[in-house]
């Protein structure tokens, strides 16, 4: 009977020693399964921290390569601007040169009486004249354009080699056609045909009527040099 008892409680004690044993072995488990998955857990993170770095040095890549790329637009786009208009300041002496030369013809018509080719070296001084305005107001649009650029470009830029100042003079070119206009307004054999001067040349450059080009062309003369100054004064302000 003590056999029995004994084997009995034996067979308990084993029984809840093997309960024990199984319960750390879960808890060993557990532990072991929980540390596996904080692990993958913190693997995770870290990769997905990895993908964010790489994404952001992807991006601040992209974003200095574009920067480098506008930056070198814009430089190109200033160094033809420069270019442009210092092509422009080129012709300037020979537009004036060629204005010139027609108030020359128009005098020697005068004196041989020639009425027609008279006023025909007149129009293409005016015409001349025109043309040295039109490219003022080109130089303008440019010295604009640059002023746009140039505020967005942080390197050192091309910049403009002249002036107002440095231009050819044309107001002399533009009083000696006014006084060769008025000997011929003043001549009635001159004066018969003034008004009815209107050639596609003169509508090229802007003006209806050889009286509409006289009128206005020193005002609008003026006022282009005027604002060329203005736009160039802008062109050193950053």
């Amino acid at each position: 009977m003590d056999i029995v008892i004994i084997v009995a409680i034996l067979v308990v004690v084993g029984f809840i020693t093997y309960l024990y044993l199984d319960r750390q072995a879960q808890m060993r488990r557990q532990r072991a399964e929980e540390v596996r998955r904080q692990d993958n857990e913190a693997r995770r993170r870290a990769e997905e921290d990895r993908q964010r770095e790489d994404e952001l040095r992807r991006r601040a890549e992209e974003t200095r390569r574009y920067q480098e790329q506008q930056q070198q637009r814009l430089y190109n786009a200033l160094t033809v601007t420069v270019a442009d208009s210092n092509e422009i300041v080129s012709k300037l002496p020979s537009v004036l040169s060629r204005a010139g030369g027609s108030l020359s013809t128009a005098e020697r018509e005068f004196s041989a009486g020639a009425f027609a080719p008279f006023w025909d070296a007149v129009e293409d001084a005016a015409y001349w004249l025109a043309k040295y305005k039109d490219y003022i107001d080109k130089l303008n649009r440019n010295a604009e354009t640059y002023t746009r650029d140039v505020s967005q470009f942080s390197g050192m830029p091309p910049t403009f080699q002249f002036s107002v100042k440095d231009l050819p003079e044309a107001r002399r070119t533009v009083e000696r056609m006014s006084a060769i206009v008025r000997k011929g307004q003043t001549n009635i054999n001159f004066a018969t045909i003034y008004e009815q001067r209107k050639t596609n040349k003169l509508l090229m450059a802007g003006f209806s009527t050889l009286n509409d080009t006289l009128k206005g062309l020193e005002y609008r003369l003026n006022a282009s040099l005027y604002n060329l100054s203005v736009s160039l004064s802008n062109t050193t302000k950053r």
